[in-house]
């Protein structure tokens, strides 16, 4: 996750990234499970580090395990 927030400081005109995720333990259905907080200097710069760090933090840095009842 660092190295991934690493990255994402480093493109174009952002400035600042906060990632916290729920881990080791149980959310309830509708619990946020991410939050990725991204600052920069215009909207595209902004949008663009978004959304290529949320796809890295999903495929790299969690797992979904879903239970049934």
């Amino acid at each position: 996750r660092d190295s991934i927030i690493a990255e994402g400081l480093r493109r174009p005109g952002i400035v600042a990234v906060e990632v916290s995720i729920a881990e080791n333990r149980y959310l309830p259905v509708g619990e946020d499970v991410m939050v990725l907080v991204v600052a920069g200097d215009v909207r595209e710069n902004v949008l663009s580090a978004m959304q290529s760090m949320l796809d890295a933090i999903k495929k790299t840095a969690t797992r979904k395990i879903e239970h049934f009842e």
